[in-house]
């Protein structure tokens, strides 16, 4: 990252293949090698290959903002926030105009470009080889993106990805001391999430202190970004704040609802001993460890990154601290909806890249040499068939419709045919397939039959009343099955959607009738008035 800039490197005398070997090693490699590189590295993780979950939510949820008209008042996903991101408006249009499939693929395909040439701008700043490129991408990948908290930054299309590409874009701006356009970038990473890029934002601004950047520059990249977001933070908080809620029937808080109950494995390490063990603790150590290396790594007069080592020790030092605060609001959960383990992710990865560059730097030139050749059998052995199975994958992946299972198909086709279009249509059940295949079609059903569903446990809102709602829909879905009829009628279902055999059905007996049924499915027809 770049005050003290690294010299360019020359090959060092030798036959024609040293020379090629060398070549990945060096830091003047150049923006072109390095986006390539980064075009396959991501490729991997960012090519379309079907829908994944989140992208199942945000697509309908951004649609629902952009046009409120094509929803009901009980399809499941809603969120009354005034504005959530900018990110979630350009899914919506996208949408409206492309279509859901159509648009899908496009902002995929461009969020895997402009990422990697977001990222190959900022390393490029960074003056790291394609060497260090791809050890540290392929150790961030392999474990999963994270350090805990279930982050990440290379994946789906939703908002905050299109923030991480203007955050990755900003690092390369104030590594290359243009402060201003960095403040930009950032503030529009706030926009598009404003978690990623009020956090990101400000961690760039010490960034640039650490750089050694002073006075006005300074202080005009802190004042541009933070009157840029003051709006958005505004509206934000508004919408959270002041606003008169009402508990009745509800045994949690919006807090401990958001938070404990339905993210604690984003936010919640202190939720439960088993959430804790499952999601947290593995990462907890390797944070520690992390921070107190980068620290005592900044410390050393010989560590060739040391601006950038403290910098990213104070990060994850941040995250240590964090779980102090967490433990203090483990039963409140006030902090959780800021997800304060949000910098795990791009922390981790920006600290593979210095300590591996670092380690690089100071190592003999044959430890080096084997480091350039373990580079070219990854890309051989590794990255390359990677890459071209993600891509015929790509090349094939279904659309929705045609990722459905035969009764699945079966029974959207008789919803379509045989409900009215503003019919309530209640999954009280859904068979257990694969799981692609259970959240493909149990979360699609609403955007394919055009049927209100209600409510979805993976459909959850922000707003706090909306989350109040929610939380009470989802505690009636479950009374259903247990108080069958008497919990039924308290919402407004035409038809409920059962597993084939399912026990639901005679405590159901009362007030809904067989409709229609195949080998997987039974869907019964409420009557309001007893027969």
């Amino acid at each position: 990252m770049a005050v003290s800039k690294k010299p360019a490197e020359r090959p060092a005398p030798g036959s024609k293949w040293l020379n090629w070997i060398d070549l990945p090693l060096r830091s003047d490699i150049g923006f072109g090698w390095l986006f390539a590189i980064t075009l396959l590295l991501l490729a991997q993780e960012m090519l379309p290959v079907g829908w994944k979950v989140n992208e199942m939510h945000y697509f309908d949820l951004g649609l629902r903002f952009t046009h409120p008209e094509r929803f009901t008042e009980y399809h499941a996903v809603f969120d009354g926030l005034t504005f959530r991101s900018l990110g979630l408006y350009l899914i919506g249009y996208s949408v409206a105009w492309l279509g859901h499939e159509t648009a899908h693929a496009v902002l995929a395909f461009g969020l895997w470009l402009a990422m990697s040439a977001a990222v190959a701008f900022a390393l490029n700043a960074m003056r790291v080889s394609v060497v260090v490129l791809v050890l540290a991408m392929l150790a961030f990948l392999k474990n999963g993106q994270e350090l805990m908290g279930g982050e990440w930054i290379f994946d789906a299309v939703e908002g905050k990805v299109f923030a991480y590409v203007a955050v990755f874009a900003a690092l390369g701006f104030v590594l290359r001391g243009r402060l201003l356009g960095a403040a930009v970038l950032l503030a529009l990473a706030a926009y598009m999430h404003f978690l990623v890029g009020g956090f990101w934002g400000i961690a760039l601004i010490f960034l640039a202190m650490v750089l050694g950047h002073r006075g006005r520059a300074l202080g005009g990249m802190a004042a541009l970004f933070v009157l840029s977001v003051l709006p958005l933070g505004w509206i934000l908080l508004s919408g959270r704040f002041g606003v008169s809620l009402d508990y009745s029937g509800v045994d949690l808080t919006v807090n401990q609802i958001y938070s404990g109950y339905r993210h604690a494995h984003h936010v919640a390490p202190f939720e439960s001993a088993a959430i804790f063990e499952r999601f947290w603790r593995v990462g907890a150590i390797w944070t520690a460890l992390l921070a107190a290396a980068l620290l005592a790594l900044a410390a050393i007069r010989v560590w060739p990154r040391r601006s950038e080592a403290l910098w990213l020790g104070g990060v994850t030092a941040y995250l240590v601290l964090a779980f102090g605060l967490a433990y203090l609001d483990r039963e409140a959960h006030h902090f959780g909806t800021l997800y304060l383990f949000r910098p795990s992710s791009l922390g981790l990865l920006l600290a593979l890249l210095v300590l591996i560059d670092g380690a690089l730097s100071l190592a003999p030139l044959l430890l080096r040499r084997v480091a350039a050749i373990a580079f070219l059998f990854l890309m051989l052995l590794d990255v390359v068939p990677d890459v071209v199975e993600q891509a015929q994958l790509s090349a094939r992946a279904p659309t929705l419709l045609a990722a459905l299972t035969e009764d699945e198909e079966a029974l959207l086709i008789w919803t379509k045919e045989n409900t009215p279009p503003r019919a309530v249509v209640f999954l009280a059940e859904w068979p257990k397939l694969s799981q692609y295949q259970r959240e493909v079609a149990h979360l699609g059903f609403e955007r394919l039959s055009g049927r209100a569903t209600l409510v979805n446990y993976k459909f959850v809102p922000t707003s706090p009343e909306d989350l109040l709602r929610w939380y009470r829909l989802v505690n009636w879905s479950k009374d259903v099955a247990t108080d069958g009829c008497t919990a039924l009628l308290e919402q407004p279902v035409d038809y409920v959607v059962l597993r084939a055999g399912s026990e639901m059905r005679d405590p159901l007996q009362d007030c809904a009738a067989p409709a229609w049924q195949n080998d997987a499915f039974e869907v019964l027809e409420v009557r309001r008035v007893p027969a």
